[in-house]
């Protein structure tokens, strides 16, 4: 990590500061730090060879005049951000007015309307290190020198491939900036997690003598600055300490670009590694599910099962994760599904019967993935290489993870899936969920789902082993369900694969009413 910070900064001396206005402003604080004070005028923003050297933008307009903070606002504020700039304001008095121009601004280009949660929203906005106000001519010096305005704007050579021809404008300045100092980059779009707005895998080709003429894969994923920070300190603070380096993709901090509204993950590529669902498909995944749990993710999980148990842990999950209200609001066509069989409850009601119980509960909590689900576990050989952490949260339930998987691996849907399927589909479906949390014995009914058999199979062994007690999971289990039902799967390769994928999900519902159902009885008994 480290070393890869040094080589891409080492030939990019990013210390200028570029002066805007006709305040006189002291340069001696600025030359003590190393900072060259280079006056400019508007238009040179617009020269990238320029911009490429600064650090930031000072505005020093005379005391009271806003005419130039107003223009600099509307005019280049969003493109110094997109090459990673930071914007200081020499500014004596009225600062409250300064800052309501650049809370209009913000506001103009949505930032951080993407958080639902107000107050985090505005603790992101003012973490912000866009703009810098002050009177201080050291203090502003100080904070310049002390921004890493990231990788220039470089001019690499794009080849784009398949989906990736659609790139767009954002996209490819965030890709330019990451790998500057490629000759040519070879892009190629994956599936996004929905946490991404796009995904890549990216070669590139790197001039200088030390790497070779071959090029370098990595893995680009880019989505809104929050998220992306978000699943940056993820890495950082949980998946460096707790999952052996190599069986996750290592951050490339020094690659990785922030702009004002958008970001770029980049780790290096997981090369030769298929996701678990067509490695157990291919026969090639057994033992992937034992090597996930009790490898990969071992230092996680125990560091898990330690923590005391406590009440309302299984609460939070449900009130995080499902949100039963959006299955009526987005997809209503899905409960039909309940109702042709005359289940008369709703999703949001099945969710509050789930959390009525949650409430009686004590669990184990601690950090988990968040978002496990079959494309976000990769297998090369016989490891399990465990992929994106945008969904990471800091506590939640031990069967948490194993749920997601185990959902996504029976309800989910591929190219490679028989559109006609469906009936025998149910009917497994039906069989391996008579016991949800028990390892189904095969019987030989359902040899074309033999493969996805065995992968339940094992991963409710591993379950088994977790000291999950039977209504925790069960609560747990019917809300991943839910959870699944409320989200939009994947485009497939043809209408007809889009509609198993649609009743497929739809189904989950039915199997998360039976579940509650079941609850219910084993009150009743007791």
């Amino acid at each position: 990590m480290a070393t890869t910070g040094t080589i891409v900064m080492k030939n990019v001396t990013r210390q200028k500061v570029l002066v805007l206005g006709e305040h006189p402003i002291n340069p001696e604080p600025f030359d003590q730090r190393r900072l060259t004070f280079t006056p400019i005028t508007m238009e040179q923003l617009d020269d990238n060879e320029l911009t490429n050297t600064a650090c930031g933008v000072l505005l020093a307009p005379h005391p009271g005049k806003f005419g130039l903070i107003y223009t600099y606002f509307e005019e280049r504020f969003h493109r110094a951000c997109e090459r990673g700039l930071m914007t200081a304001i020499y500014v004596t008095g009225k600062k409250v007015q300064v800052s309501e121009i650049r809370d209009g601004v913000y506001a103009t280009y949505k930032v951080g309307e993407d958080i639902e949660n107000l107050t985090k929203r505005r603790q992101w906005v003012e973490s912000l290190p866009w703009v810098y106000l002050d009177d201080r001519e050291w203090a502003i010096a100080e904070t310049l020198a002390r921004y890493d305005p990231g990788p220039p704007l470089g001019a690499p050579m794009i080849k784009k491939i398949g989906d990736a021809k659609s790139l767009e404008p954002e996209s490819e300045a965030l890709l330019r900036r990451a790998f500057y100092n490629a000759d040519r980059i070879t892009v190629k779009r994956l599936e996004g997690g929905k946490t991404a707005k796009e995904t890549f895998c990216v070669f590139a080709n790197l001039p200088e003598a030390e790497y070779g003429p071959q090029p370098m894969p990595f893995f680009v994923k880019l989505g809104s600055a929050w998220r992306i920070a978000d699943e940056k300190r993820h890495y950082l603070e949980v998946a460096e300490p707790f999952i052996p380096f190599h069986l996750r993709p290592t951050l490339n901090t020094a690659r990785s670009v922030t702009t004002l509204n958008t970001a770029a993950l980049v780790c290096n590529f997981v090369e030769s590694a298929v996701s678990l669902r067509e490695a157990l498909r291919a026969g090639q995944g057994h033992g992937a599910i034992f090597s996930l749990f009790e490898i990969t993710l071992r230092g996680l999980r125990s560091h898990t099962s330690i923590k005391p148990k406590r009440l309302g842990v299984v609460e939070a999950f449900l009130d995080l994760k499902v949100r039963a209200r959006e299955i009526e609001e987005k997809h209503p066509a899905r409960i039909k599904e309940l109702t042709d069989r005359g289940m008369t409850r709703k999703p949001q009601e099945i969710e509050q019967i789930l959390r009525a119980r949650a409430t009686k509960i004590k669990t184990h909590d601690g950090p988990y993935h968040g978002d496990l689900h079959y494309g976000n576990i990769m297998v090369r050989n016989r490891d399990a290489i465990v992929i994106d952490f945008g969904s990471m949260e800091p506590f939640g339930p031990l069967y948490a993870d194993p749920a997601v998987l185990e959902v996504s691996l029976v309800f989910g849907t591929d190219n490679h899936d028989d559109p006609k399927s469906y009936d025998d589909w149910r009917e497994f479906v039906d069989f391996i969920f008579l016991n949800p949390l028990s390892p189904p014995v095969a019987k030989g009914d359902h040899p074309q789902f033999g493969w996805l058999h065995k992968a339940i199979r094992e991963l409710r062994h591993v379950v088994a082993c977790c000291g999950v007690e039977e209504p925790e999971a069960l609560i747990i289990l019917a809300g991943c369900l839910l959870r699944y039902a409320r989200n939009a799967p994947l485009k497939l390769a043809s209408e007809k694969l889009n509609l198993l994928a649609e009743r497929r999900r739809a189904y989950a519902l039915v199997v998360a009413y039976k579940i509650c159902e079941r609850l219910e009885q084993e009150d009743v008994a007791r």
